[in-house]
């Protein structure tokens, strides 16, 4: 549950980052529901704030805050009248288990002292001087004063340490309700009228900082360790306040709701109003389950069948009387004959009744056995010891094992069928585990069929929590997983080959397309056609020919990695898409495999058939941009002049690639001996703080310093090491090279920082952190700390678990890393979570276009506000201009790195650049934006963008022009917003005048344009005029809302 609930919300923050800052939709309400534990009026003007800053955030939704107490809440769920519910966890458990309703999107931060916290517990506390009380166990039949029996933190907490005892709250114990506040506790304390307090934590703290009770007056029960929480306590902590959303509430504005709740923590105003410290992540709420399960709380209260132990328990004495009653009746027969008949009758009726109670409460007990015995899920329960001591009949019949074959059994593979092993294997695994487990497993049955479940193991333990049982619940999911297939099957794959179709295939080759252009890899498109299926097909029929393309794909796909696509597009033609080359000689390899076994014969029904394949191959990325459809033609047209050699061969479409592939070897051998003679450089790129201009440290660049063709980049010789042996030599000789340039500059009497590039193959090697700091003892006057290693971001996920235990390690030792080219990679919260870097280097694609691209610039910043939340250093790459470090100051983000700053320079200049380096004056004088004031900066980035837009459409680069009614842009759409909220504005209302002149000379050029005609130049002066003034009118609004004036 746990898993599945965190896995739910970091799916969502991922959506989230991704969200531009401002919506142009309707306004539509949104109705949030709090519990109110005080009048609804002190409540209602508590948390209205919240909803009012949620509706300045998001113009295109009204929230509206309503305060119910519990049956109006209940009513108001049930009748989905509400779309966000915040209530007290005991309640929300209530509210789902009722309900439905999903998991929670955050849990509240309470104040404890001034101090943020997002749990709470119990309190249990006596006088000083009644020493006769030390231990839970010795409240049996003392009074306890408590708030109210329904109390999460001021009873029900406490009451659960009493039941782990041995002790029933509700029968062992006197308890006296005293009402709210919990003060009242403390004062029926300390006037008499209990023997124990059950208090929520905080109070005593606070009660004695206000002077209204002595530090020495109390005495804490069943003390825990304080676990850096901020008040003392006698229970486990449970997690706050959840809040939630109805299932009917669209994933949109879920995602606004909890990004601007994860925001409270940054807004120091808003929490003053609400008098709580913000929201963070959702808690895990299963605690709060098992609580209310153990002590029969609602909505766990359904009560259990009557054994026979609790019958003697509650009519023992009654029992007893009968017994004796009837003896006595016996001793005075003779002298009370006519009294003792009439008596006599009275107790046969009444042993009568007491017998058909009996009987009905034996009759659940069976009902209750038959739950078990007839449920449609198999079950299964484990002993301490991991033996099978129960199984019902609905196991044995989805498993296809009887009874005998699973039960007295030692927990060891060898006491089972290999079969059965599967099945009980996932209980082993997480035998001894606390809480719930859940996840999916097939197994074989014992008629050999394969089936899917989906598996729920819970662990139970006995009061003393050194023994557990472990129940397991296995769900057959067999036909839902195989409709799934089916459609899938359907949508995608060819129902003869059962490879890619043509749909499925396009898709593929898009993604890798968009890889390999990121990451300067190298992907191959070939173009397969059999030479002589026709005649086969014309020879023995199409059912043989059938036969005959599934055994070619077969062993096609075979030939393939599996990273690989093979798709058959139509007839005897198929496609293939190799990607992540790290060289075009891989490549090569695999043609031949694939000329060699089309060409092999193939028995179909004693037939023996063979034919050859013609090969069109074609490389990405080119010279020039492609589209996938071309590389697609590029292939088929290689692919021909195959044919046109003489079949059965290949045909590589670019003569450069070609060259590539011959020429593969002879680079490899160029790059050996231009290690060894020492040509390879290293250049070096400041990293700045763009407002202070302190020079944070720098990244090392290798360089190639060709004998002939001069200074090369990594781009021209990195790419065909990759993944070769001798890219650890290379790395290697960087770190070495980094290393003695910082004790050169150390002895200069400059402490510089120096990042250096580890390639995705040196990092993964099984010696890596060995060598690496060998490499660091080679120069011991080098602190660890001030080496920092940088890896992609998608060689860091390539294998998450080997790379977080390297970085672990290395970090232990004093070593950092970064993450460079932070967003390009297939990235994902959960892993960004547990990966252990220190920095997050944003990739300079998004930096670079996000002055006129809304796109990069959401990207930007919400890539920004995910690793600020992760609590991660941000650098961004990229910065080639002024505007650029002026807006990424805007958004909070100081250090950089780029050409406005210095370009990669020798390490003999570093030096003297930075004695002459200032930053740019207005990067000084940039103030970080206000989350508010975001949209401003984003409506001027929508602005530039439609410019752009309009220009490649007059110069003929685009088809259509853009949106050109200046009230349907999205800038439009921004501006009529601010109109409305401040229509006495002047400055709005000459942006509106500007906009719509700005638009009508637009329409015109675009006009003149389509016609052809050659006056554009005073239309375009005008167009130039409207939009340098409404840029203008953006900046001074910008400097208008400047937090320091």
């Amino acid at each position: 549950m746990v898993r599945r609930r965190l896995c739910n919300l970091l799916l969502r923050l991922v959506c989230l980052a991704c969200l531009p800052l401002t919506s142009w939709a309707a306004v539509t309400p949104v109705h949030i529901a709090v519990l109110a534990f005080r009048p609804a009026e002190q409540v209602e003007a508590q948390w209205r704030p919240l909803a009012e800053a949620l509706t300045a955030t998001y113009p295109e939704y009204e929230f509206h805050l309503h305060s119910y107490n519990y049956p109006e809440l209940n009513q108001a769920v049930a009748r989905r009248s509400v779309d966000f519910v915040l209530t007290n966890p005991a309640h929300y458990v209530f509210l789902a288990q009722r309900f439905q309703l999903p998991d929670p999107l955050a849990t509240l931060i309470n104040l404890e002292g001034g101090q943020p916290v997002t749990q709470f517990g119990g309190v249990i506390v006596r006088l000083a001087e009644r020493t006769d009380i030390q231990r839970l166990d010795q409240l049996e039949g003392l009074t306890i004063a408590a708030v109210s029996v329904e109390s999460l933190g001021g009873y029900l907490t406490q009451a659960y340490e009493l039941l782990k005892q041995g002790i029933n709250p509700s029968h062992q114990v006197n308890t006296r309700a005293t009402g709210m506040p919990h003060d009242r506790v403390i004062e029926a304390l300390l006037a008499g009228e209990a023997d124990v307090g059950f208090i929520r934590t905080g109070l005593i703290e606070r009660m004695i900082a206000e002077g209204r009770l002595d530090a020495h007056a109390l005495t804490l029960l069943n003390p825990q360790e304080p676990d850096r929480f901020p008040s003392r306590y006698s229970t486990a902590l449970y997690p706050e306040w959840p809040i939630t959303a109805l299932a009917h509430v669209e994933g949109d504005i879920q995602r606004k709701v909890l990004r601007f709740l994860l925001a409270t923590t940054e807004n120091p105003e808003l929490q003053a109003q609400i008098q709580f410290g913000g929201f963070d992540i959702a808690a895990d709420y299963s605690a709060i389950y098992k609580l209310l399960r153990d002590l029969k709380f609602p909505p766990f209260d359904e009560v259990e069948p009557i054994s026979l132990h609790q019958i003697w328990e509650n009519y023992a004495q009654t029992l007893v009387i009968i017994l004796g009653s009837t003896l006595l009746l016996f001793a005075l027969l003779i002298v009370y004959l006519l009294g003792l008949t009439r008596r006599l009758r009275w107790e046969q009726r009444l042993v009568t009744e007491q017998s058909g109670v009996l009987k009905e409460n034996a009759d659940q007990l069976r009902l209750a056995s038959q739950v078990f015995t007839h449920a449609n899920e198999g079950i299964v329960i484990a002993n301490p010891a991991g033996e099978l001591v129960e199984v019902n009949q609905a196991f044995c019949q989805l498993t296809g094992y009887p009874e005998a074959e699973w039960l007295d059994k030692p927990p060891e593979p060898h006491s089972f069928a290999p079969a059965q092993v599967e099945f009980i294997q996932p209980i082993w695994e997480h035998f001894g585990q606390r809480g719930h487990w859940q996840g999916e497993v097939s197994g074989q049955c014992k008629d050999g069929a394969r089936r899917c479940f989906r598996l729920s193991i819970n662990g139970v333990e006995n009061p003393d929590k050194d023994q557990r049982h472990v129940i397991a619940i296995f769900s057959d999911i067999t036909a839902q997983k195989h409709y799934q297939q089916q459609l899938e099957q359907m949508a995608h794959f060819d129902a003869l080959t059962l490879l890619p179709n043509r749909v499925l295939l396009a898709d593929r080759l898009n993604q890798a397309m968009v890889f390999c252009q990121r990451h300067q890899r190298v992907l191959a498109v070939i173009y397969i056609d059999l030479d002589g299926f026709k005649e086969v097909n014309d020879t023995y029929g199409h059912s043989l020919g059938d036969q005959l393309l599934q055994a070619l794909a077969t062993r096609m796909k075979q030939t393939l990695r599996r990273e690989d696509t093979l798709s058959r597009i139509g007839g005897d033609e198929f496609v293939a898409v190799l990607t992540e080359f790290s060289n075009v000689h891989e490549c090569t390899q695999i043609l031949n495999r694939l000329l060699e076994i089309c060409s092999s014969p193939i028995m179909c029904e004693h037939h023996r058939m063979q034919v050859s394949a013609s090969l069109g191959v074609t490389f990405y990325p080119q010279d020039e941009e492609v589209e996938a459809d071309q590389l697609l033609r590029q292939a088929d047209q290689a692919m021909y002049n195959a044919k046109l050699n003489g079949k059965n061969r290949y045909h590589i479409y670019d003569a450069e690639h070609d060259r590539n592939v011959r020429g593969y070897h002879q680079s490899l051998v160029e790059i050996s001996q231009a290690l060894e003679d020492g040509q390879f450089v290293l250049y070096y790129q400041p990293k700045v703080n763009l407002r202070s201009g302190e020079l944070l440290g720098v990244e090392a660049l290798i360089r190639w310093q060709h004998p002939e063709r001069g200074l090369l980049s990594p781009f021209h010789f990195l790419p065909v090491i990759e993944n070769h042996a001798l890219s650890i030599e290379v790395g290697e000789w960087v770190l070495r090279e980094a290393m003695q340039q910082y004790g050169d500059w150390l002895q200069q009497g400059q402490d510089i920082a120096i990042s250096v590039n580890i390639s995705a193959y040196q990092l993964q090697q099984y010696n890596f952190t060995e060598r690496l700091f060998s490499i660091f003892n080679e120069f011991p006057q080098v602190p660890r700390s001030r080496i920092e290693i940088e890896i992609l971001e998608t060689s860091a996920f390539h294998d998450l678990q080997k790379t977080s235990e390297i970085i672990r390690h290395c970090n232990s030792k004093g070593v950092e890393f970064a993450l460079d080219d932070f967003g390009t990679g297939y990235s994902s919260l959960a892993y960004l979570r547990h990966l252990p870097v220190k920095t997050l280097k944003i990739d300079q694609t998004f930096v670079m276009d996000m002055l006129d691209d809304p796109e990069d610039f959401a990207i930007m910043e919400g890539i920004y506000g995910l690793g600020i939340a992760f609590q991660r250093e941000i650098l961004a790459e990229g910065v080639e201009t002024e505007a650029h470090g002026k807006m990424l100051l805007q958004l909070g983000c100081e250090m950089a790195q780029g050409y406005a700053i210095a370009r990669p320079m020798p390490a003999k200049g570093l030096l003297p650049w930075f004695a002459q380096w200032q930053p740019f004056a207005s990067w000084q004088n940039t103030p970080t934006l206000e989350r508010d004031d975001l949209s401003l900066l984003y409506a001027g980035v929508e602005h530039r963008h439609w410019i752009k837009q309009l220009e490649a459409y007059l110069a003929g680069h685009h088809q259509h022009p853009p949106e050109m009614h200046a009230g349907a842009c999205r800038f439009g759409h921004w501006l009529k917003q601010k109109l409305k909220q401040a229509p006495a504005v002047a400055i709005y209302t000459r942006l509106q005048q500007h906009h719509l002149r700005l638009h009508e000379s637009a329409q015109k050029l675009c006009q003149l344009a389509s016609t052809q005609a050659p006056e554009l130049g005073p239309w375009q002066e005008t167009f130039n005029q409207e939009a340098r003034a409404l840029t203008d009118l953006l900046e001074q609004l910008l400097a208008e809302t400047d937090p320091r004036v």
